[in-house]
């Protein structure tokens, strides 16, 4: 449904046939959060037993992945990068032959899941 919108809508831009005005703004905003919401209610149903797992509490050295990061802080893989550059999470690389494998402590993530709800 919202596809065929946004297929609609460029079509309109294509030809110049609309203008951008702030009312086209906030509709296509509103439009982007119920998709949004929409993926990540649908997200978080289809993975709820393994977020669940995740939450369990377990040994506080676990090495987990920036996947399981991600999942755990409810935030996207790129956000997770963006806090370990900014030195806020730390990580641990591990090198391998041809790539670089990046784990973190499940303690470092409950750390600054503590830090950052303060």
């Amino acid at each position: 449904m919202y596809f065929g919108m946004v297929q609609v809508f460029v079509f309109l831009l294509s030809k110049n046939k609309m203008r951008f005005e702030k009312n086209l703004f906030a509709l296509l905003q509103n439009i982007v959060r119920k998709i949004i919401r929409e993926v990540l209610d649908e997200f978080l149903d289809d993975n709820r037993t393994e977020l669940l797992k995740l939450f369990e509490k377990s040994d506080p050295l676990q090495l987990l992945t920036v996947k399981d990061v991600s999942l755990l802080l409810q935030v996207s893989k790129p956000t997770v990068y963006r806090l370990m550059r900014s030195g806020g999470l730390k990580s641990t690389r591990f090198f391998l032959s041809k790539r670089t494998a990046i784990r973190f402590r499940r303690l470092d993530v409950e750390d600054f899941l503590a830090r950052s709800s303060q």
